[in-house]
């Protein structure tokens, strides 16, 4: 009887092991982005800027961070988001540029929140045309998404 006390304490130390490792395992895996529903802001043929929309997923253990954009269509790039400041709406860029993507989370980025500016456009962006853009993450590096071009009527911004 003792011997299997014995036994069975062993094979429970063995087992929270076993049940510690896996899930350390599972907290700290990479991050996993995933990004859907990319589109962008068409743009009236006087508009010298652009914005566009998508929802970043971290399917993975380990935040990351969306901490730069560029794009070929514009001559700069920016993350913005839109403030309330003196009962006005304003887009300023996002400090740092650095949005952080939780682990197992996700961030929308939609008119009158969070955005990606498109500065300088080379040309009008155009309903039904796409253009493309390279994110890049802290930890897992460059992507590269293709947005199609929407139109901007009752869009928000």
């Amino acid at each position: 009887m003792l011997r299997s006390l014995k036994a069975n304490r062993h094979l429970l130390v063995f087992l929270f092991l076993l049940v510690a490792f896996v899930a350390a395992c599972a907290a700290s895996s990479p991050p996993d982005i995933r990004i859907t529903e990319p589109w962008a802001r068409s743009s009236p043929m006087a508009a010298g800027n652009g914005a566009v929309y998508m929802v970043i997923a971290n399917e993975g253990g380990t935040a990351d961070a969306l901490v730069g954009v560029a794009s070929d269509v514009s001559e700069a790039v920016e993350i913005h988001e839109t403030v309330m400041e003196n009962q006005v709406m304003r887009m300023r860029p996002v400090e740092g540029q650095r949005v952080e993507i939780p682990a197992r989370g996700r961030v929308e980025l939609k008119p009158g929140g969070l955005h990606i500016m498109l500065i300088g456009l080379q040309q009008p962006l155009e309903v039904g045309s796409r253009i493309q853009l390279t994110l890049q993450f802290e930890k897992s590096g460059p992507m590269t998404v293709e947005a199609e071009v929407r139109p901007m009527e009752g869009m928000g911004q």
